[in-house]
């Protein structure tokens, strides 16, 4: 179970010098992937975490700050892999020392150039739009309201399906953003931006207490995951 190494000593490493500004201050953090994570094989990370690179097997890798309750936004570029890699969510009951990490009972994700979803196990064939290597994935994730919710976007607009009731799997326990990769027929590797990005911004959008840095508007009522909005919210 992975959920331990998510410690308070660990949520906010140091940012790599690579990039070239980042919104982290002695007062506030920013999610990162966490590198901490016990996984099969090793995932390179790279950009003060927020790059990730997957190994000739199936790997996960989630963000170094979860929540059970609030309203939170994050977005992430696909930048290698094609039919390769996933992007989602995982509770800290599912684990990333799996040979099949998007399996999992508190697993919700979608493959991307197919649209394959998982949720609790549960396949279902095209149940997502598809995306490709390029596209910028937006994530609102609403643990607030009486029906818990993922809302996936694609370059600013809705994903087809992308509207998912989370079932009470993902009640009163800590809920990750989750990417997972496997570079056996392409290279994988994904872009994550939790409020401060490793790619370029073409049009930056704060959430609405001024936090981060998002190249799509931040759904009214949602938060980027960052230390000071946590405090408030989480």
């Amino acid at each position: 179970d992975w959920s331990s190494d998510v410690c308070s000593s660990d949520l906010f490493p140091s940012h790599d010098k690579t990039i070239d500004q980042s919104y982290d201050s002695p007062t506030n953090n920013f999610a990162t992937m966490n590198p901490l994570n016990y996984t099969p094989s090793a995932i390179t990370y790279t950009e003060g975490n927020l790059k990730t690179a997957y190994p000739a097997s199936w790997n996960a890798s989630i963000s170094t700050i979860g929540v059970s309750t609030g309203k939170w936004y994050w977005e992430a570029k696909a930048v290698t892999g094609g039919n390769n890699i996933f992007y989602g969510i995982m509770t800290e009951n599912a684990t990333t020392n799996s040979s099949t990490p998007y399996s999992q009972v508190g697993v919700l994700c979608g493959k991307t150039t197919d649209g394959d979803k998982y949720l609790n196990t549960t396949y279902t064939a095209s149940g997502f739009g598809t995306s490709a290597n390029g596209d910028i994935l937006g994530f609102a994730l609403d643990l607030s309201s009486g029906t818990k919710n993922l809302t996936i976007t694609k370059n600013g607009a809705s994903l087809t399906g992308g509207s998912v009731n989370l079932s009470s799997n993902f009640n009163n326990v800590n809920v990750f953003a989750f990417f997972a990769g496997n570079s056996s027929s392409n290279s994988a590797g994904w872009e994550l931006n939790f409020g401060y990005p490793p790619f370029t911004i073409s049009s930056g959008n704060a959430d609405a207490n001024g936090f981060g840095n998002f190249e799509y508007a931040v759904p009214s009522g949602y938060y980027a995951l960052c230390s000071k909005n946590l405090a408030l919210y989480g």
